[in-house]
């Protein structure tokens, strides 16, 4: 329209078009009878045009039809494929077009009022003819909008009223002759879904479990005979790096289409770690000691994060995303095994809290499937490595286990949008 009006053309604004044929207009190009309709909806119009747009592969398919009076065959055809950016250039091709294409299409005859004829001589009244009902008159603004200065292009609706679509979004919904459930099913768009994933992965960083722990005994001689007495106790309770399987599921909601509220939660497959070890004095000297080192048993890690994730694109089969959030690492404790004179102190366990931050894909598919790469990275705060006791009656401490504090988790699966 923008260019129609720049090139000196006088336009009927789609609006009015609308508003004048209803539903016929909507989808002009896929009815034949649609420009035999608004030739007689605007009387005084010489050339009628007539634009299909569709979205194929990232770029516009476009075909723009020109109609002459009296004739049910276009007169001329632009048929291109665009890109976004190329479409002012084609605009302004279709308008150099019409303008070209008027001057040739002879204006709509208006018969002239004949005079009136001389009155015949009065003749017997013959048999009265059936009634015909006159031609309904036009409306008295059918000519209005072809008077008045041409409009430019009419503002595209505010977001509100956009369905929260970028306006080039909303342009290819309207030039795309769908309701709005077709069109939204057919480009994936996923405002006001609610999102369900199942998934399995990988798990980097501390995700292991070391719990140190160490007793010291004094013997003591009575007349009875030797009895041990538990004089210290050492503990170290800390994470560590491991490289273990995780599954899980998410559950999400989509108020927009670029934001989704949600909550993650999984098992961690992880292993847990245990030593033991006594060593006895007599007379304030070391007589004996002993280590044990248990062999890593299997537990699972309850993995919870709850998270917002915001996607870069609204429609289409790929949808990257961030992810921001926090996690939590519900971990259990440590039962230790005693010995006959030895005690053991035991872990409890507990919630460890983290930061998370991340990313991931999407590849949605037509009927509400869709499967997914989802990287998030937890920064951990907490726990902090539990260390109690004094070190000096142990000669001989294990050796502390470095931490990454970090969890890196790569997973894959799949979803539903409902």
């Amino acid at each position: 329209l923008q260019a129609m009006a720049e090139a000196g053309l006088a336009v009927v604004p789609t609006s009015e078009i609308e508003r004048r044929a209803g539903e016929v207009a909507d989808n002009c190009a896929d009815h034949p009878d649609c420009t035999g309709f608004l030739w007689k909806r605007f009387p005084p119009a010489r050339l009628v045009v007539v634009g299909d747009v569709t979205w194929n592969e990232g770029k516009l398919d476009v075909q723009v039809r020109f109609y002459g009076r009296e004739d049910p065959s276009p007169i001329e055809v632009i048929t291109d494929r665009v890109a976004d950016e190329e479409m002012a250039a084609l605009a302004a091709r279709v308008a150099e077009t019409a303008a070209e294409l008027v001057p040739l299409i002879p204006e709509p005859e208006v018969a002239a009022s004949p005079e009136p004829p001389p009155e015949p001589a009065p003749e017997p009244a013959p048999e009265p003819a059936p009634p015909v009902e006159p031609p309904p008159a036009p409306e008295p603004d059918d000519y209005a909008a072809l008077d008045e200065p041409p409009e430019t292009a009419e503002p595209a609706p505010p977001a509100e009223r956009r369905r929260g679509l970028p306006r080039r979004a909303w342009e290819r919904y309207r030039a795309s002759g769908l309701s709005w459930e077709e069109w939204a099913e057919e480009n994936s768009f996923r405002g006001g879904k609610v999102i369900l994933e199942v998934f399995g992965g990988a798990a980097f960083g501390d995700v292991d479990h070391v719990y140190h722990t160490r007793a010291a005994l004094e013997q003591v001689d009575s007349v009875e005979g030797p009895t041990f007495e538990q004089t210290a106790t050492w503990q170290y309770d800390t994470f560590t790096v491991g490289q273990r399987f995780t599954v899980g599921g998410s559950f999400g909601v989509m108020p927009a289409w670029w934001v989704e509220v949600g909550v993650s939660g999984g098992l961690v497959l992880a292993h847990k770690y245990l030593s033991t070890g006594w060593v006895l004095y007599y007379n304030g000297q070391l007589a004996d000691q002993a280590d044990e080192y248990y062999d890593p048993v299997t537990a699972w890690l309850g993995l919870v994060q709850p998270r917002l994730r915001f996607y870069a694109a609204p429609t289409g089969v790929i949808k990257p995303y961030l992810t921001l959030g926090g996690s939590g690492l519900l971990y259990d404790g440590y039962a230790v095994p005693d010995l006959e004179e030895v005690d053991y102190p035991n872990r409890e366990g507990g919630l460890g809290l983290g930061l998370l931050a991340g990313g991931g894909i999407a590849f949605d598919v037509p009927g509400g499937a869709f499967g997914f790469i989802d990287v998030p990275w937890t920064l951990a705060l907490s726990p902090e490595p539990y260390a109690a006791g004094e070190s000096d009656p142990f000669p001989d401490l294990p050796k502390i286990p470095g931490r990454a504090r970090q969890i890196l988790i790569v997973r894959a699966g799949v979803g539903a949008r409902l």
